[in-house]
């Protein structure tokens, strides 16, 4: 009896080896997992509202980024006292009859640049501004000196001044008026630069 039993497991054993297995089973690939449900993935609706949402952002960024490049930017001339205030105070001092070397001390660089516009040339430093000014005292004799401003602009300031002076060596007078601009950085002014009128010209022929 046991031996038939024992015959019987062995034969039972031999069938399931016999078997076939399932095609996927013999190439080694898995059985396939359930769908995802939308929302956990890329795809559905969720996804779907998440990705236009993000594109919607990103074009309204780059509009704003657009408007930005074509908008206004602030002007400032730094820190210290404003051009309205330095322009001021210069004015002020050229009224009342201060030396230009008390002028500069209070409100000059002392790196500033002096241009004269009809010579066409510049004085880097205080010190060759210093000797330019005293050229021009030696050579002129000024009899009245009139300030009218300050026209106050985001990085200086400018300054209508008329004078009436005498050449020494000639004896001959004149009188003239002339603009001045002065750029302000920081509360000190870095360039001065002096403009005269301009002689008539004919106006050009076509």
């Amino acid at each position: 009896m046991a031996k038939r039993k024992s015959e019987k497991k062995a034969k039972d054993k031999a069938e399931k080896k016999s078997k076939p297995k399932p095609e996927s089973a013999q190439n080694g690939a898995k059985s396939p997992k359930k769908p995802a449900k939308d929302g956990k993935t890329g795809g559905g609706k969720k996804g779907g509202k998440k990705g236009a949402k993000k594109a919607a952002h990103q074009a309204a960024k780059k509009a704003a980024k657009k408007a930005d490049a074509l908008a206004p930017q602030p002007v400032k001339s730094g820190k210290g006292a404003t051009p309205a205030e330095v322009g001021a105070g210069l004015v002020a001092m050229v009224k009342a009859g201060v030396p230009e070397k008390e002028i500069w001390d209070k409100f000059f660089s002392r790196k500033f640049v002096s241009i004269e516009g009809g010579m066409a040339q510049a004085w880097h430093g205080r010190a060759a501004v210093q000797a330019k000014a005293e050229w021009w005292y030696s050579a002129h004799k000024v009899h009245s000196l009139q300030a009218e401003g300050p026209y106050v602009g985001a990085t200086g300031f400018g300054v209508r001044y008329t004078i009436d002076a005498e050449e020494i060596e000639s004896g001959k007078r004149h009188k003239g008026d002339e603009l001045a601009f002065y750029t302000v950085k920081n509360g000190k002014v870095v360039q001065e630069e002096f403009m005269g009128m301009a002689a008539p010209q004919e106006a050009p022929q076509a």
